[in-house]
């Protein structure tokens, strides 16, 4: 729920720092640092699947686009992090454990 707030405010055309100071109550207090890591993810997230569909629409236009290819490459990982999927639920367990930790201390 949080990264889904961050996302939205971000959406709206807020920064970074105004969130930070004044939306604390959507973010559940979330700090700067976790704040640009939302948005970074997001904002590689947003790329990979403009490339994607830009991938799709070229293959496609050249009628050598298969369901097994167009499942493929839908299914595609971040290439800046081979082996990991960037996703929604990464940003969570980045924000999860900089709560805990900021509890701990």
């Amino acid at each position: 729920m949080q990264v889904e707030s961050v996302v939205q405010l971000l959406d709206e055309g807020n920064t970074i720092p105004f969130i930070t100071r004044y939306r604390k109550e959507r973010t559940g207090g979330l700090d700067e640092e976790v704040l640009r890591t939302i948005q970074d993810r997001v904002g590689l997230l947003r790329q990979l699947s403009d490339r994607k569909q830009t991938v799709l629409r070229s293959i496609e236009n050249q009628g050598k686009l298969t369901e097994d290819l167009r499942s493929a490459i839908i299914a595609a990982e971040n290439p800046k992090r081979p082996g990991r999927p960037l996703s929604a639920v990464q940003a969570e367990e980045a924000v999860a454990g900089h709560c805990g930790a900021r509890e701990r201390a």
